[in-house]
């Protein structure tokens, strides 16, 4: 009886406290708090022998498995497994080798080869740290349960060196080689310094912008240099050097290996660029050009350049003349001949003035243009009337045009006549009268009888001016009456030259009179 009631109470079945005064172990799982017998003796009150019986031989199992053994809870254990947990066999964690250092000494009435005891939920426990103890945190900050790579509960962005731009694309290995920990080899993730650049990159500048390389560049890319800005240097960018790409400026050092930034010269546009003008006009081509564009003269727009400050100042339409009109040969520096308009314009009179004895300019273009425009011309009536003919009379409504009209040229060429060598009427008007007063002496021209104020309009005395003065019944006789239409050199006309001057070339016989007898 003594040694039943070291399991059983006096009049009642098995106690949980004498089980576990003599299972240590177990009481000491129940003593921590935690674990499967913690929640089935504390907190459920369930008696030990629903899961373990007795008195059925020393070989009977005293661990009765509900589901079997394999389909136990482990949550009830405190611990669910999930993820590749989930799937593995009892003994693939519960084994001996598994079990703590020492759990031996501490517990020696346990049988290690069938014990559930001794083990915890730290990674640790069971694994080897693949870190060789870099971290000293729990392993399921980063990893989960379902796949040791990648890491899946890792995020770079709260480490103290944020990925971002290219960094965010690159390969773990790039920045986290592998290193020896205390003759252990692992890849090395903490102390991994990041403070600078130069940590991971090799700094193609040789050490001449110091180590802050993001004052110039970005994550996103080394090129462009999205952070630096030329306008801080003592050489900004303007107009067209924005566009430049960098090396132009920018060549490679002695050594080929990085490019000069450093110390490149810009006092004057000669330090890049070859001057076309050859040293003729000085070094400061800003008091012309802009940045805008080489031929973007300053004075066009906003600068200083002047072309009145030159020998010849550009006034009229020669303001609006692209440069290149006149400075063909590329250069704008070399002297052009500008004394006569015909160094860049064609005399579009046939020189018809150029041997003007009597100009005092020698016939030159300004004499009747000027620079506003070549028409219309300056040309008044007030300098026809000092020519060698002056417009008198009917002559002054004529548009000029009606004298001087295109005329063609023996080389093809079609030119406006002004200069006449005959100034007669009949070098303009034909001949009425079929050249009578030409080819019959005593000749005359038309001004003898024509004035400029009409046609018409004669100024001519019969008495004065003919052979033939008229008297008596003459004076008061039509012109008609002695001036007939006649043919003369195939054209029909009236005929002034000559006539006949006997009575009977223009009178017949004396009638007899009226109711007379002969």
């Amino acid at each position: 009886m003594s040694n039943c009631l070291k399991c059983h109470d006096l009049g009642a079945g098995p106690s949980a406290e004498k089980c576990l005064t003599c299972h240590r172990e177990i009481a000491a799982a129940v003593e921590s708090g935690s674990g499967y017998h913690y929640r089935v003796v504390e907190t459920e009150k369930r008696p030990c022998f629903e899961c373990h019986s007795d008195h059925a031989g020393r070989s009977f199992d005293l661990v009765h498995w509900p589901d079997g053994r394999e389909q136990f809870d482990h949550a009830q254990a405190g611990w669910p497994l999930s993820g590749a947990h989930a799937g593995l066999k009892c003994r693939e964690c519960h084994r001996r080798s598994r079990l703590p250092e020492g759990f031996t000494r501490t517990h020696p009435d346990v049988n290690t080869e069938r014990t559930f005891l001794g083990l915890d939920n730290a990674c640790r426990s069971c694994h080897s740290d693949p870190h060789a103890g870099q971290f000293d945190r729990d392993c399921t900050a980063c990893h989960g349960d379902v796949h040791w790579k990648p890491a899946a509960r890792f995020d770079h962005a709260r480490t103290a060196f944020p990925l971002r731009g290219r960094h965010a694309a690159l390969e773990c290995v790039r920045c986290h080689p592998v290193a020896d920990f205390a003759g252990t080899t692992a890849v090395r993730y903490a102390g991994v310094a990041g403070d600078n650049c130069a940590r991971c990159h090799n700094d193609p500048h040789a050490g001449r912008f110091g180590p802050d390389c993001a004052s110039c560049h970005s994550e996103d890319a080394w090129k462009p240099v999205a952070n630096f800005n030329h306008d801080r240097t003592a050489f900004p960018l303007t107009g067209k050097h924005r566009a430049v790409i960098c090396a132009k400026c920018h060549p490679p050092a002695n050594d080929g290996a990085v490019a000069t930034y450093a110390g490149v010269a810009h006092d004057n546009c000669n330090s890049c660029h070859s001057d076309p003008h050859q040293g003729r006009l000085g070094p400061q081509c800003a008091s012309c050009h802009t940045t805008a564009g080489w031929k973007q003269i300053a004075g066009k727009t906003s600068g200083d350049f002047d072309h009145g400050r030159t020998r010849y100042p550009l006034r009229g339409r020669h303001a609006s003349v692209a440069c290149e009109r006149c400075h063909t040969g590329g250069t704008m520096t070399t002297p052009l001949e500008y004394d006569t308009c015909e160094r860049c314009h064609r005399d579009v009179h046939d020189s018809q003035f150029a041997a003007r004895a009597t100009s005092p300019a020698g016939g030159a273009c300004e004499q009747c243009h000027d620079v506003d425009g070549f028409v219309p011309a300056r040309y008044r009536a007030a300098d026809h009337a000092r020519s060698r003919f002056p417009l008198t009379g009917a002559h002054l409504a004529l548009p000029c045009i009606a004298c001087h009209r295109d005329t063609p040229m023996p080389d093809g060429t079609t030119v406006r006549r002004f200069a006449f060598a005959d100034l007669r009427c009949e070098a303009c008007h034909e001949d009425p009268h079929a050249g009578q007063f030409a080819s019959t002496a005593p000749a005359k021209t038309c001004d003898d009888c024509h004035g400029t104020a009409a046609w018409r309009e004669l100024d001519f005395d019969h008495d004065r001016d003919s052979t033939y003065p008229l008297e008596g019944q003459h004076r008061r006789a039509l012109c008609s009456g002695c001036h007939v239409p006649a043919t003369i050199s195939g054209e029909t006309v009236t005929r002034y030259r000559t006539v006949a001057r006997d009575c009977s070339a223009c009178h017949t016989a004396q009638p007899a009179p009226l109711g007379g007898s002969s």
